[in-house]
């Protein structure tokens, strides 16, 4: 009797261990299913979803923004100094594919001119309103957006320098885990409104390359754009363009720009924007720098 007791313990303890080892196989194999799964959204997570939807473009917030701007132009016949406020207001839309990037601006402040002989104020106010869009591209094995968009405005600067600004730029959008690579050509028409000082039609064309970098509070950017001014002015002065960037309206020239920016947000709507830009005349002496600082909000 002792002897069958203790068989049948011994058989309870064997099948005991077998269970446990059946059971705890399985529990590794679920485990080692949920890790391929995890890393299966990891995968379509940056290689599908970007596919359709660009990073740049994916803020589904309306924002509204306040800027101060301070700018000073310097060249052999002028210079140039410009103090302003500027608002915006950009509105994201989603059309199937298509990502879209509505933007409107106000912007005025206060110009002061000087040459060898004078110096006088001028009064600035410019608007424009335009729209950024992107949309997948179909490249083997490499993430992209095509992107492209149009630019309105008029810029009036006391009453003489006034103009209107229609500007086009088509670019492509490179993912490349946090960073996006834009190479981009952009051109820009200036219509003068009044020709006081001879000022005619000029046209801007570029090309150049932005970078992003983006993580979930900050979106931070550098460009470097080489552009040549096509024009026959021969004024050699300053105007600011509907954005109050100045432009110097002289003969064709090769230009140099160099622009920075970042957004942060330190909460979920309030954010805060700082930029730089700095621009070179080849041809002829002719520099343009200038900081804007700013914060938004987002609704």
């Amino acid at each position: 009797m002792r002897l069958k007791i203790a068989n049948l313990y011994i058989l309870s303890m064997c099948l005991n261990t077998m269970l446990a080892v059946s059971i705890q196989g399985i529990y590794k194999e679920e485990s080692n299913e949920e890790e391929s799964k995890d890393s299966k959204q990891g995968y379509i997570f940056k290689e599908d979803i970007y596919k359709n939807n660009n990073p740049i473009f994916t803020n589904v917030f309306k924002k509204a923004s306040l800027y101060y701007a301070n700018m000073l132009s310097l060249s052999d016949t002028q210079t140039l100094i410009y103090n302003g406020l500027a608002m915006q207001y950009r509105h994201p839309f989603v059309f199937n594919k298509m990502q879209l990037d509505t933007f409107a601006n106000i912007s005025f402040g206060n110009a002061l001119f000087t040459t060898q002989t004078t110096q006088s104020n001028a009064g600035f106010f410019g608007t424009n309103l335009g729209v950024n869009a992107s949309i997948p591209l179909p490249i083997k094995d490499v993430i992209s957006h095509g992107v492209f968009g149009i630019d309105i405005g008029f810029g009036m600067l006391g009453w003489q320098k006034n103009n209107m600004l229609f500007k086009g730029f088509f670019a492509i959008d490179f993912l490349y885990d946090n960073y996006v690579f834009r190479p981009f050509i952009a051109l820009s028409f200036i219509t003068p409104f009044k020709r006081t000082e001879d000022i005619s039609i000029a046209l801007l064309a570029d090309i150049g390359l932005k970078t992003f970098y983006r993580d979930d509070y900050m979106l931070a950017s550098i460009s470097a754009t080489l552009s040549n001014l096509f024009s026959k002015n021969n004024a050699n002065v300053f105007t600011l363009l509907p954005q109050s960037t100045p432009l110097f309206l002289g003969t064709n020239t090769l230009r140099l720009n160099v622009n920075a920016n970042i957004d942060y947000f330190a909460t979920k709507h309030l954010g805060f924007n700082a930029m730089g830009f700095f621009t070179y005349t080849l041809s002829y002496y002719a520099l343009n720098v200038g900081a804007q600082v700013g914060a938004t909000y987002r609704f």
